[in-house]
C-alpha cells in the first residue's frame, strides 16, 4: 500500500513521486500545480481516496507559487489606447513582474469638423440674419418661450427648399454625417438623411438648457458667427444619473473621465454627436449675435 507519510518525508520530491514531479527543476521548490499534478498522477496507480488525500497534503504543505520572470510568451502588449503598467519587485533572490491593463469602455463619440468654405459661410450668415428679420412666426415663438434672440425651430421646416444656400449646406453636412456614422460603426441599411434643420440667432445672455434630440440618430450644429464671449457647448456624461456613491473627479483628470466636457466653437466649426447625448448651450456674454444652424439626421 502507498504510504502518505513516506511520500512527505522528502524535502522537495517524494521518493516515489511521479515522472511529472521528478521533471521539475531541482533549483526551486515545486509549484502548487506541479505537486497537485504529481500526487494525482501517482494516485491513479492505487485508489481514488488515497490519491485525493495525497493531492491535498501536497497542495497545502507546499511553498507559495513563485511567479516566473515575464517573457514575450506571456502575451502581447495591450492594444492602442489601452493603459498598461508593470511593477517589478523581489522575492528572495528572484525578480518578478506583474501586468496591469486599463481599458476605456462604452465610448461616446463627439465629432469636430470644419465647413472649409468661407464663401458659403458668408452666404449662410446673410441668410440667417435675413430670416431673423423677416420670419414673424419665428419671432413670436421665440418671444413667447423666452428665447433671447431668434430661432426658426418652430416656424420653418423647409429651409433647404426655401433657400439654395441651405441646400448647399446640406450637401456638405451629408459628407460629415456619413463620416461620423462610419466611425460610430452604425449598422445601417441606408445612409442617414436630414430630418430637420433650423437657425439660431442668440443675443447676449442667451442660453439653451440641457436637452436631447428624440427620434433622431445624429444631431449637430454648424457655427456661422461666433463673437468673443459666445457660450460653449456643454456635453454631459450619459451615465451621470447612475454614479450613485462615485466620488467626484479631480480637476486634472483626463477629459474622458470628466462628467462634463465643454466644446468651444469657432466660425465654420461642425459639431456632431449621437442624439441621445444630453447637452446645453452656456450663456453668451458676447456683444454681438452668436449664429448657428442646428440639425437632426435619422
Amino acid at each position: 500500500m502507498f504510504s502518505i507519510a513516506a511520500d512527505l518525508a522528502g524535502s522537495n520530491i517524494a521518493p516515489n513521486a511521479s515522472p511529472i514531479a521528478k521533471a521539475a527543476p531541482a533549483s526551486r521548490p515545486l509549484l502548487r500545480a506541479d505537486r497537485f499534478d504529481a500526487a494525482i498522477a501517482h494516485g491513479r496507480a492505487i485508489d481514488r481516496q488515497t490519491a485525493i488525500a495525497t493531492a491535498m497534503i501536497h497542495f497545502t504543505a507546499m511553498p507559495l507559487v513563485r511567479p516566473q520572470p515575464y517573457s514575450a510568451e506571456m502575451g502581447t502588449a495591450p492594444a492602442e489606447h489601452n493603459r498598461s503598467a508593470a511593477k517589478v519587485g523581489k522575492r528572495g533572490t528572484r525578480s518578478y513582474r506583474s501586468i496591469m491593463t486599463m481599458r476605456s469602455l462604452f465610448a461616446t463619440r463627439f465629432y469636430q469638423g470644419a465647413l472649409g468654405n468661407d464663401a458659403l459661410l458668408e452666404e449662410l450668415d446673410h441668410s440667417c440674419r435675413t430670416l431673423a428679420k423677416d420670419d414673424r412666426a419665428g419671432q413670436t415663438w421665440s418671444k413667447a418661450h423666452g428665447y433671447r434672440g431668434y430661432t426658426s425651430y418652430a416656424s420653418l421646416d423647409d429651409l433647404p427648399r426655401r433657400d439654395p444656400v441651405f441646400a448647399d449646406l446640406v450637401k456638405a453636412l451629408n459628407r460629415h454625417v456619413a463620416a461620423f456614422a462610419k466611425d460610430c460603426a452604425f449598422d445601417l441599411a441606408k445612409p442617414l438623411k436630414l430630418d430637420s434643420l433650423w437657425v439660431n440667432v442668440m443675443k447676449r445672455g442667451g442660453t439653451h438648457s440641457g436637452h436631447i434630440h428624440p427620434h433622431s440618430v445624429v444631431s449637430g450644429t454648424i457655427y456661422v458667427a461666433v463673437p468673443k464671449g459666445s457660450g460653449a457647448l456643454k456635453l454631459e456624461d450619459p451615465r451621470l444619473g447612475l454614479f450613485m456613491a462615485a466620488p467626484t473627479r479631480r480637476p486634472d483628470a483626463a477629459e474622458d473621465l470628466q462628467p462634463f466636457v465643454y466644446a468651444n466653437p469657432s466660425p465654420g466649426a461642425i459639431f456632431l454627436w449621437e442624439s441621445w447625448l444630453r447637452h446645453e448651450v452656456m450663456p453668451s456674454d458676447a456683444k454681438h449675435d452668436r449664429i448657428s444652424i442646428s440639425f437632426n439626421y435619422r
